[in-house]
């Protein structure tokens, strides 16, 4: 799966110039069987540095093993899981969406 040409960069968890570690990863994440993006949201994982294990749970379920340097785009609406693969690791996830003719410049200015 790939990001739409024209999808737009508006949210990346946690904010920059942070990552999550084994230290800071909010118990939820590790936690919820069942997280999915938003209709219309697609998520892009990036592991700098150790390795995750991403599964899925709509329609037909797979696993992902992402080893640093790694991205893998989520689809809208998936239910998934994020687990770590190892002791250490750092990742983030950015969020993007379909620009809107009425809210394209705010989503910019977020983001400068």
């Amino acid at each position: 799966m790939t990001l739409p040409p024209d999808a737009i960069r508006y949210k990346q968890v946690p904010r920059e110039p942070q990552v999550f570690t084994r230290y800071n990863i909010p118990e939820g994440i590790l936690n919820q069987p069942n997280m999915h993006t938003r209709e219309g949201t697609w998520g892009v994982l990036i592991v700098f540095k150790g390795a995750l294990r991403y599964n899925t749970h709509s329609g037909q379920n797979q696993t992902y093993y992402l080893v640093a340097p790694a991205k893998h785009v989520i689809e809208p609406m998936i239910n998934h899981e994020i687990h770590p693969a190892t002791k250490d690791f750092e990742f983030i996830l950015e969020l993007y969406k379909l620009p809107n003719r009425n809210d394209i410049m705010s989503t910019k200015k977020r983001l400068s």
